[in-house]
């Protein structure tokens, strides 16, 4: 029985003693027989995930379903567009935006933000971590901003959680408290609220109705309306 005719990359760069299974055409012309990991012709593998990996490659995997192996066949939700980055320009004592995304964590569920803001809270307080320290008033300023705006990075990050309830909804409404009497933050400011402050979105819906009730019957009338939505 033929064994492979090809030599291993490895050392002692010896020639295979796998058996040959598969004829192969060279370069030069000539006829040479291989083992399954030599073979130089190998056929076009079918049914392969055509998901792609976190390096850039196709993935090798099997098809499950369709045309997606088990792990890409629900696809991870899309990222957010990061509107918001456009809208920040860093003041004194404010973070550059850089160092608030390094900190940032991306998670699953309401209960995993717990826990990362958290560590948030131990990470960015020089007090925690050091209680004998002392911080000036200057340094406490910048830990605060910093704070601030990894917290709300960290909700536009995470956006796809659920913060219609009285615990995430308290803690929005203390980031909205923080920045709304900063002017050059306005623009991130509103955003932040448009996409997750609840109080915020049910009233731009009355408002939005009774400007409807009052192209149709009236200032008076819409006003009282309004009152009872």
């Amino acid at each position: 029985m033929a064994l492979c005719q090809a030599i291993c990359k490895c050392y002692p760069f010896e020639r295979c003693t796998f058996i040959a299974k598969y004829n192969d055409d060279d370069d030069d012309g000539t006829t040479k027989v291989y083992c399954g990991n030599h073979r130089t012709n190998k056929p076009v593998a079918k049914n392969i995930c055509q998901g792609i990996t976190k390096e850039g490659k196709q993935c090798k995997c099997p098809v499950k379903r369709g045309q997606f192996c088990s792990r890409h066949i629900i696809p991870e939700q899309p990222d957010h567009d990061y509107s918001e980055l456009k809208l920040y320009k860093p003041d004194v004592n404010w973070p550059d935006m850089g160092l608030v995304l390094n900190g940032v964590k991306k998670v699953k569920t309401g209960k995993q933000l717990a826990r990362a803001i958290e560590m948030y809270n131990y990470a960015y307080y020089p007090n925690n971590l050091f209680p004998i320290t002392e911080t000036s008033p200057e340094e406490l300023e910048r830990c605060n901003n910093r704070f601030t705006i990894l917290m709300m990075e960290t909700f536009f990050v995470n956006y796809y959680l659920d913060y219609d309830t009285p615990h995430w909804q308290g803690i929005i409404t203390d980031l909205v408290k923080k920045t709304e009497n900063v002017k050059w933050l306005s623009e991130y400011h509103l955003l932040f609220r448009k996409k997750f402050d609840s109080a915020f979105r049910e009233e731009t819906k009355k408002n939005y109705i009774e400007k409807v009730l009052v192209q149709a019957s009236g200032t008076d009338v819409a006003k009282k309306i309004k009152e009872f939505l």
